[in-house]
């Protein structure tokens, strides 16, 4: 699957509260694209609404040191 469908994926899954498979496809999405800060926090929200709270903060982390003026990044780690 390409990166623009993955990315599609993990959207429509996220729009349907279907968190983990939502984590995974945007997983999916950042092996190819791993530049993409955003769908890395969007990716850390799915696996907060999982349950997986560690793993989340470690993305919400790797996003706050690329870009530490993001106030939603420290939203989100609060």
């Amino acid at each position: 699957m390409d990166a623009d469908t993955l990315r599609a994926e993990g959207d429509r899954l996220r729009d349907a509260r279907a968190w983990p498979a939502a984590a995974e496809a945007y997983g999916r999405y950042l092996a190819l694209r791993p530049e993409d800060r955003g769908i890395r926090v969007q990716r850390g929200h799915c696996l907060k609404e999982s349950g997986e709270v560690e793993a989340a903060l470690a993305l919400y982390r790797a996003a706050e040191a690329e870009d530490p003026a993001d106030p939603d990044i420290h939203l989100q780690i609060g």
